[in-house]
């Protein structure tokens, strides 16, 4: 397998990292949103609504309509055990600078159903370095914001 950079390299060494502590999870220490509600920092930990420590093991999807993943592509992370999936929207090379339509449409499918299957999820505003960044700030803020109406 050839990788374009180190960071490439990097990137996959540590998915293969979370994937082996996802696999070797006991799902009883697993944060589970039925289980735990909406979850905050308290000193060094995560914790639950209730203040009991939680686990959060999962992984991250890729760009998502070039992979066109569909809600039952996240089934087998919860087979591993995972309880969090990291959700991307992508801009540049023909992402969100041309189509947020049709990115958050993909990024509410997946959020929903991840939701409803109890994993927590990290809504990611994923910008790389491209020569014009004209506009970032303000589909940041209108990705964010529309998430925040959305799930509150």
């Amino acid at each position: 397998m050839q990788y374009g950079n180190r960071w490439q390299l990097h990137f996959v060494v540590a998915g293969l990292l979370l994937f082996s502590g996802i696999l070797s999870a006991n799902p009883a220490e697993l944060a589970d949103f039925s289980r735990h509600g909406r979850l905050r920092v308290d000193g060094h930990q995560i914790v639950s609504e209730d203040g009991t420590p939680v686990i959060l093991r999962g992984a991250g999807l890729m760009d998502l309509l070039a992979y066109n993943y569909r809600p039952a592509s996240l089934d087998y992370l919860k087979k591993t055990n995972a309880n969090l999936v990291r959700i991307p929207l992508h801009w540049g090379r023909g992402g969100l600078s041309t189509s947020y339509e049709a990115h958050f449409e993909k990024f509410v499918e997946l959020a929903d159903y991840s939701i409803s299957q109890g994993f927590y999820v990290i809504a990611d505003f994923h910008a790389v370095s491209f020569p014009s960044q004209a506009g970032l700030e303000t589909m940041a803020t209108r990705f964010f914001t529309d998430v925040a109406r959305r799930y509150g």
